[in-house]
């Protein structure tokens, strides 16, 4: 296993889409379709990198985010976003944000993204 990632988006398009592409790249990948099931998994599984959608119902990215960082401040997290605003790149990056990707989703991008993020990590030990 090359690594655990935890996607945490209200899209089952994108969740599954992203799942599978990371998958048969041979990462290990939990699935959560809101905030409060992400930060649950968060702390149960402890995984090595997060790709966060910005607009979902009940609790915004923002706040898992900002939630994530009281909880795991170095788990590295990948923001997806639906907008081309360069105030919301700030605001995601000001939040703890390691970067952020634009939907549609070019998945050569998140591959290099995601082996960028990864590489920074320390290895986990074996058990």
């Amino acid at each position: 296993m090359k690594g655990r990632i935890l996607i945490i988006d209200d899209y089952p398009g994108v969740r599954e889409t992203l799942g599978e592409f990371l998958s048969a790249l041979g990462y290990e990948v939990l699935l959560a379709g809101d905030g409060p099931e992400g930060l649950r998994l968060l702390a149960e599984e402890h995984p090595s990198l997060l790709f966060l959608d910005i607009v979902m119902p009940g609790m915004s990215g923002l706040e898992v985010i900002r939630r994530i960082r009281e909880i795991h401040s170095t788990v590295p997290v990948v923001m997806i976003t639906g907008y081309d605003a360069p105030e919301i790149a700030r605001e995601v990056l000001l939040a703890g944000a390691t970067d952020f990707i634009r939907k549609p989703l070019n998945l050569d991008y998140v591959q290099r993204v995601t082996e960028a993020c990864l590489a920074k990590q320390p290895r986990p030990r074996d058990t």
